[in-house]
């Protein structure tokens, strides 16, 4: 996962016009996508959690409602998507400012 902050934000300072080009919406869009992905996931295990028959014994119930819940999705992975998704806004803001420095290195 580091790898690819560290990647991202080398390619925003190094070739700003490649990543303002082909990689600022699209990191954004991609990030988007996957939190809904990811909440959809959480949506439906809360439906499946909601939908065990009342016939299951009580230890039967907690045994289920735990596996199901085992199969949600990780924290880290919750935190680093929208750390991604964040980042991206802080990432354009560098592109830009790389941008505008080699302008002004220019002229």
């Amino acid at each position: 996962m580091t790898g690819i902050v560290t990647m991202l934000l080398v390619a925003a300072w190094q070739k700003p016009s490649l990543y303002k080009a082909h990689l600022s919406t699209k990191i954004m869009v991609l990030a988007i996508a996957i939190m809904m992905l990811f909440g959809v996931w959480e949506a439906a295990l809360d439906v499946a959690k909601a939908g065990l028959p009342g016939e299951l014994s009580e230890t039967l119930k907690k045994a289920v409602i735990e596996s199901i819940s085992n199969k949600s999705v990780p924290t880290e992975w919750w935190l680093f998507i929208g750390f991604m998704y964040f980042a991206s806004f802080f990432l354009d803001w560098l592109a830009d400012i790389s941008l505008k420095h080699e302008k002004d290195k220019q002229s």
